[in-house]
């Protein structure tokens, strides 16, 4: 059974494939005439936040393109337990998909959510470089008053794909077997905590 995690970042365990990650930008809108980069996903939503229609769409635009998922292979989800991940609706998108959805439990995020566990320091970290090259770089432009401005919303979204791309693919594996999930049925690795 094929095993993964998120809700916006994760792998599909037994590949050497990385799902394109999912950025929420804070606001109304997208702007209409911006393009974004091949490889990510980006959505708008008036608070920023993940809620049920962002999470099914998840399910159906990224979790639903995963490798096996066409031929319906039966597959595990393994994600947080953040309210929307438990709400009926996206429990039956995820079963008509032949996917077992998991929950971690509250309190175990650190020790069992991949992300927490291994890539989302490095990710953040090549974020932050990113942003502090721009801001050196001499394009961070400021208003009138002289406070700065936001970069453009295809630039942060070009930064989200480098970073991830940046990921190895190692290193989702390796928190794989950390967070002791594993695709070995003989029980061979079900100790090994690296």
């Amino acid at each position: 059974m094929k095993k993964s995690i998120l809700p916006w970042f994760y792998r599909v365990w037994q590949t050497d494939q990385k799902l394109p990650p999912v950025f929420i930008f804070k606001r109304k809108n997208l702007p209409k005439n911006m393009k974004f980069p091949a490889g990510v996903i980006v959505r708008a939503h008036e608070k920023g936040w993940m809620d049920e229609s962002g999470t099914i769409e998840w399910l159906e635009k990224v979790w639903n393109k995963r490798p096996g998922a066409l031929f319906k292979k039966p597959a595990m989800l393994v994600w947080d337990m953040f309210r929307v991940h438990k709400m009926n609706e996206v429990k039956n998108v995820a079963k008509n998909m032949k996917t077992t959805l998991a929950v971690i439990p509250g309190g175990l995020t650190s020790v069992l959510q991949l992300l927490d566990v291994c890539p989302n320091k490095p990710f953040k970290d090549r974020l932050c470089k990113m942003w502090s090259e721009w801001m050196c770089s001499g394009m961070a432009k400021v208003t009138k008053g002289g406070n700065l401005m936001k970069p453009e919303s295809n630039l942060v979204s070009q930064w989200i794909k480098d970073a991830w791309v940046s990921i190895p693919s190692e290193m989702i594996e390796k928190s794989f077997r950390k967070c002791c999930m594993s695709n070995v049925l003989n029980g061979s690795e079900d100790d090994a905590i690296i």
